[in-house]
């Protein structure tokens, strides 16, 4: 989720005023969605380092272990991982 917005609100409280051009950027961690997962566990079995385990038939995701190479959201097969 890195890219570009844009702002059209009324323009208070916007240095630039209407339309400029703002930037947002991607969470700096990965994050499951518990009521997406299957629990199929395709993500923690390409995890390179091991951060993701399964736990009561959904993935979790140990952010002390994981790097956010996002791996494992390219291979969700739900699209649970973010």
């Amino acid at each position: 989720m890195k890219g570009k917005y844009y702002d059209y609100g009324n323009g208070e409280g916007n240095r630039g005023g209407r339309g400029t051009e703002q930037t947002y950027a991607r969470p700096s961690f990965t994050y499951i969605q518990p009521e997406i997962c299957t629990g199929c566990g395709v993500c923690a079995e390409v995890c390179p380092l091991d951060a993701i385990k399964l736990e009561n038939g959904i993935a979790i995701v140990m952010r002390e272990v994981c790097r956010n190479c996002k791996i494992c959201v390219r291979v969700c097969p739900e699209g649970a991982i973010m």
